[in-house]
């Protein structure tokens, strides 16, 4: 298991943890943004499809019309930065050492099958 921790402050109040198989996911609901605070699963683990199709349902039921992801380059975690691109993340601010990531719900196509 690899924990990719998107900026290094873990969990959070008011965090819940969202499973989909071996992998897991730290989310808070901050208004209409869902922050995905932590991300931990396989790097090659199909999983990972399932999780972020999870993350975004449990978006839309908490009314949350985007996702955001602060990225924040450690060291140990760039594979992070490739996943968040290609579940349809957008960066919107930063530089190679971090930056914030959005997702708008309506706008993500589920992976998993």
């Amino acid at each position: 298991m690899e924990m990719m921790l998107l900026n290094g402050s873990g969990p959070a109040e008011g965090a819940e943890a969202l499973r989909e198989g071996a992998g897991e996911a730290t989310v808070r609901a901050e208004g209409e943004e869902l922050a995905l605070l932590e991300w931990v699963t396989e790097t090659e683990d199909e999983n990972r499809f399932r999780l972020m199709d999870r993350i975004v349902e449990y978006a839309t039921s908490g009314k949350c019309t985007r996702v955001r992801a602060e990225f924040r380059a450690l060291g140990n975690n760039e594979a992070m930065r490739e996943f968040l691109a290609q579940f349809g993340f957008t960066m919107m601010g930063g530089d190679d050492e971090g930056g914030l990531w959005i997702l708008p719900v309506a706008a993500y196509e589920p992976m998993g099958e």
